[in-house]
């Protein structure tokens, strides 16, 4: 069952998924638009077909602990730092970035497992939008043509 919602009513949504999950939605700051944690005040962009960073950055971070070390004396303790991912949103992906996260799913969920992206793809919901009229530099229907034919559920206010 699809659903619309007027675009100034997307605010209601927000909220609404903010209440028991981290949202992260395409952000517009300095000129850029990039996904940021919904706190009431974002300037939300859904317009903008590519974000500065990728949302795969959502599974891939820059930097993250994996492990810690206790030592005492010549011993060591090895200790696991993977913390358990509380379920988070990202609102407005394009279609074609979330088709690449299969292609990745190939990559790191099969022997052996990356359990950090593994621990991330399970606790991520992700909502696409459709691209109606994407850029000629875009690659969306070289995956196909169910990348793109994401129905709109979005209605402007006219």
């Amino acid at each position: 069952i699809m659903k619309a919602i007027l675009k100034d009513k997307l605010h209601l949504l927000y909220d609404e998924i903010a209440k028991n999950h981290g949202l992260y939605l395409p952000t517009k700051e300095k000129g850029a638009v990039n996904f940021k944690k919904y706190d009431g005040n974002n300037e939300v962009d859904i317009e903008t077909l590519q974000t500065t960073k990728s949302a795969k950055d959502f599974f891939f971070p820059q930097t993250e602990d994996m492990v810690n070390f206790k030592t005492q004396g010549k011993s060591i303790e090895i200790i696991d730092a993977r913390e358990d991912i509380k379920s988070f949103v990202i609102f407005g992906v394009r279609a074609c970035d979330n088709k690449s996260f299969e292609i990745l799913d190939r990559v790191f969920l099969v022997e052996p497992v990356d359990t950090m992206y593994k621990n991330r793809r399970e606790n991520a919901i992700i909502f696409t939008l459709a691209c109606n009229n994407p850029h000629a530099s875009c690659f969306c229907k070289n995956f196909g043509k169910e990348a793109v034919v994401c129905a709109p559920f979005l209605k402007n206010t006219a």
